[in-house]
Parts: structure tokens; sequence; C-alpha cells
């Protein structure tokens, strides 16, 4: 007579917490629970970011820093996108992209300005696009320069800017009593020079920068 024998049937009874099933949760497991835990504790609309009453302060903490990492993000994909579409499909891009976004074209082209300052990888991850925005006419060793000292010396985006300004402040140039040169806006056939309103800093923003269908009101001479 010939045995076969069956395999043997798993328990219907699960390990003790003590004892190791012998299965390891893979990693993206263990984050989509997580995510599925911190989704039904928080919620967010087009208009608002709702919180349940079970949010750990820690949770907490989480969502701030996402939130935070998204705001920053937006300048920046935005400036890309703006620039793309540039690239790639229409003249009038900056209507079609004001109409979209609901942004009026001065910012949008703010954003594709800075945006087109930067590649890339030399955009830090750790300091905001503001920061980005107050060095965007620099050259790129005076804009190396100034991120890392932003990071080095943990500068808000005011205490880069007066920085940044003292050191203009010493190009300036002075009236015959010493008192520095009051602050105006001045064209030349090349750039905008910005003379700044709390030091008298002079920054130099290049036409050839400047998107070509930016509306002439704005730096008309």
């Amino acid at each position: 007579m010939t045995i076969t024998q069956r395999p043997a049937q798993a328990s219907r009874n699960p390990p003790d917490a003590g004892q190791h099933s012998g299965v390891v949760p893979a990693a993206a497991d263990t984050r989509d629970a997580l995510t599925e835990r911190q989704a039904a504790r928080e919620r967010t609309t087009p208009v608002a970011w709702l919180g349940h009453a079970k949010l750990t302060a820690a949770e907490w903490q989480a969502c701030g820093r996402r939130l935070t990492i998204v705001a920053n993000a937006t300048n920046w994909w935005l400036g890309d996108w703006i620039r793309f579409g540039k690239r790639h499909y229409n003249d009038h891009h900056y209507q079609l992209a004001a109409h979209i976004t609901g942004h009026d074209q001065q910012t949008l082209a703010n954003y594709a300005y800075v945006a087109g300052r930067y590649e890339t990888s030399r955009r830090r991850e750790n300091l905001t696009w503001s920061h980005h925005a107050q060095l965007a006419a620099l050259t790129i060793e005076d804009q190396d320069h100034w991120l890392d000292q932003a990071i080095t010396l943990k500068l808000s985006v005011r205490q880069l800017r007066d920085a940044v300004c003292k050191k203009s402040a010493r190009k300036t140039p002075r009236s015959l009593d010493g008192a520095r040169v009051a602050p105006q806006i001045t064209f030349t056939e090349s750039a905008i020079l910005v003379a700044c309103h709390h030091c008298g800093g002079v920054t130099e923003f290049p036409l050839s920068h400047l998107p070509n269908d930016l509306p002439r009101l704005s730096y008309r001479r």
C-alpha cells in the first residue's frame, strides 16, 4: 500500500508576541501601514489642513515638516514648469500660466527667473526658495558662497539679505557728505540696477535674464 504524505498545514493560530514568526515585514509594508494610520489622523483639502484629535505631537511635527517641504518646493515647481512651457509650447505662456494658476504674470516671472538662475544640482534642499531668490542676481560663485554661508551659519532669509547688503554697501557710491546714495532703480542698456532700501547696496539684474514676454511696464525705462 502506498502512503501519500499530505503537506503540513499552517497553524491557524498566530505566533505568540514573544515568538518570531519567521516573516519580517517589508519596509514598504511598514511605510504603507504608517501612511494609512497618518491618513486617518490628518486630511487636506484645497483650502484646509484638518488634524484628528488623536494626532500625536510627533505626528503633528512630521506634518509640519512635510507641509514646509511642499510649500518651498511649489515655487521651484512653478518656475521649472513655466520655463518648460516657454521652451516647448507657446510664446504667450505667461498669459496661459497666469490663467491656469491665478498668479499674476510678474509673480510667475519671478519664479521662472529664480529657477533659471540655478541648475537643479545647485539648489540647496535645506534652504528655502526665498534664500535662493535673494541671491539670484549674483554670479554663480557668489551664489554658492552665500548659500554655503547660510547653511553653515543657519541664516534666516532676512539675515542672509542683511549680510549680502552689508558687503554690497562697501562698494556703493557715496555723496560728498559721506551719506549713501538714495535707493533707486537705474536702467542701462544691458541691465536694471536696483539699490537696496535698507543699505543702498546695488544689485544688478541683467536684461538678458529677464523673460522676453514679461510685461514691459515692470521694467520700462
